[in-house]
């Protein structure tokens, strides 16, 4: 057991019991503890508890921030969404971290991370002459704001294609040190050393950034999100957790830790159907959890499929989340074609006795079922795409050569016609 929780009538609470093998556990003061021998791509610091960002003292963070480093009275640029930040809950919480630095400059993201986004805080960190980079966000802005960390003090910053390219790497001893607030719980962007940025018609990584300083992670600040948003937010949590878990880089401690990530989202999930609009506290706090722990195993293993192929959505103007979902499904199918993706399917339904038909029924279910509630359509078809877009999108990602994170071999042109294919559904 890497993470263990109860669910009490309405709030959900994690014991705080130390138990053999346990790798990540909440303390009473709302510490994550993990064993970053076991982990070691982990953030230095991480804060989770609802109402977290209401108990919090200058003190800590100055404490955090100054581990390692001369940072007294830092200057802080503040990335922020400009819609994200139009709800209370993020304002207050935006206003109250700020008056924690000496200056606090604000930035803010217009719902894209793309170079021009990138150039922008680059600058804005120079002007400020920034110590540290706080974002506060869903993924886009985290993905921006740890971006700007990694680049304002590199010469070549306003290359940021070279970055993502592999032309120009990121120097950690030059980036500048970053804090993450999510709020949304589906991205993981709050853990991982990659940046997802718009390149042309596609997305690609900007990796090799150093952990955040600090994650606050308050699942009060996902309170005020729609029920679409925050459904999609969890497919792609759970998409990430499975394909973590199905990956050749995921050692048996990162498996463990996403089966407990995969059991908190899969039962948010089926709270989020059953009680439709009417999201209560204690789920929210679940799909927060779950995707903390996801975030923490992603940052050591790299994704499969759905997320190899959602590069493209922004070619065909579908949300990530969108058709991550779309693909989630027979996605899996495809990979549980492996031996080694099977076992480990069946690791996590162990955890889930309740869980009737197994994963892969329940994917097949279920996530169309999400899709509904928030208001999207349910196949590739439905979406606009035909079938020369299917055959594009794998010739484009077949000339990257990735590794899906199957087990036993790369994804061939095959298998991923067969993901599209699932997808496609037309009538």
């Amino acid at each position: 057991m890497i993470a263990r929780r109860t669910q009490g009538d309405s709030v959900l609470r994690i014991t705080h019991e130390r138990s053999a093998g346990l790798l990540v556990e909440l303390s009473d003061r709302d510490e994550v503890i993990v064993d970053r021998i076991a982990l070691p791509r982990t953030a230095h610091a991480i804060w989770f508890g609802r109402g977290l960002l209401q108990r919090i003292e200058e003190a800590q963070v100055r404490t955090v921030l100054g581990r390692g480093s001369h940072l007294k009275a830092p200057t802080c640029l503040v990335v922020v969404g400009a819609e994200s930040s139009k709800a209370a809950p993020v304002a207050d919480a935006i206003a109250r971290l700020g008056r924690m630095f000496r200056s606090a400059v604000t930035f803010q993201v217009h719902g894209r991370a793309d170079h021009a986004a990138i150039r922008s805080g680059v600058n804005a960190a120079r002007r400020a002459r920034a110590d540290v980079v706080l974002a506060v966000g869903g993924g886009t802005t985290l993905d921006v704001g740890k971006a700007v960390s990694a680049l304002a003090e590199h010469d070549d910053a306003e290359d940021v294609e070279g970055f993502q390219t592999g032309c120009h790497r990121v120097n950690p001893a030059r980036a500048l040190p970053w804090i993450a607030v999510p709020t949304t719980s589906g991205t993981g962007a709050e853990s991982t050393n990659n940046a997802v940025v718009e390149l042309g018609d596609e997305k690609r990584s900007i990796r090799g950034i150093p952990p955040p300083k600090l994650i606050m992670a308050d699942p009060a600040l996902t309170d005020s999100l729609p029920l679409a948003p925050t459904a999609i937010a969890a497919v792609d949590a759970l998409s990430q957790a499975l394909e973590v878990l199905t990956s050749a880089e995921a050692s048996p401690v990162v498996q463990s830790l996403s089966i407990e990530a995969s059991v908190n989202l899969i039962r948010g999930i089926g709270s989020l159907i059953a009680a439709g609009a009417d999201v209560e506290p204690g789920v929210r706090d679940a799909l927060s959890w779950g995707s903390l722990l996801m975030g923490v195993a992603f940052a050591h293993a790299r994704l499969g499929i759905p997320h190899a192929l959602v590069h493209y959505c922004a070619r065909f103007g579908l949300a990530h989340g969108h058709m991550v979902g779309l693909l989630l499904p027979s996605a899996m199918r495809v990979q549980a074609r492996q031996a080694g993706v099977q076992e480990r399917l069946r690791g996590l339904e162990s955890q889930m006795p309740e869980m009737a038909g197994g994963v892969l029924e329940w994917l097949s279910r279920s996530v169309p079922q999400l899709l509904a509630i928030a208001g999207l359509t349910a196949s590739l078809w439905d979406a606009g795409f035909g079938l020369q877009d299917l055959e594009w999108i794998v010739r484009a990602e077949m000339a990257h050569e990735p590794m899906f994170g199957i087990p036993e071999h790369r994804a061939d042109r095959h298998e991923l016609l067969d993901v599209l294919s699932g997808a496609f559904r037309q009538p």
